[in-house]
């Protein structure tokens, strides 16, 4: 799982969106979940109207965004060690370990290697 901590104002978060969305397309059937945590202050009020209107260009199409949004909190932030900056993503095993952080965008590279 990668859960992926993000804001709708945050202009580094909406321009990885399109790798997550393509992220869990490719490894989605294979049990893999992006789960995207997002951590505006006004919550679901401004979450989700942007979850439903917005759309990424994914190779060509206009795709949604095609994962799992919570909104989260600075207490489900620090369950995860605290953040330093958005987007913060992190990498869970099947067993619950944390096996990779990046704060900033990321890349599929970094997490296959």
């Amino acid at each position: 799982m990668l859960v992926n901590f993000w804001a709708t104002w945050c202009d580094p978060c909406r321009e990885e969106i399109p790798w997550l969305i393509e992220m869990q397309d490719k490894y989605g059937p294979r049990g893999f979940t992006v789960l995207g945590i997002a951590m505006d202050e006004e919550g679901k009020p401004v979450v989700a109207p942007f979850v439903a209107k917005e759309r990424y260009d994914v190779r060509g199409q206009q795709l949604p965004m095609n994962y799992p949004i919570v909104i989260g909190n600075e207490g489900v932030a620090e369950k995860f060690g605290g953040l330093l900056g958005y987007p913060t993503s992190v990498l869970i095993s099947k067993d619950g370990r944390q096996l990779k952080r990046v704060t900033g965008i990321i890349n599929e590279d970094e997490f296959l290697s």
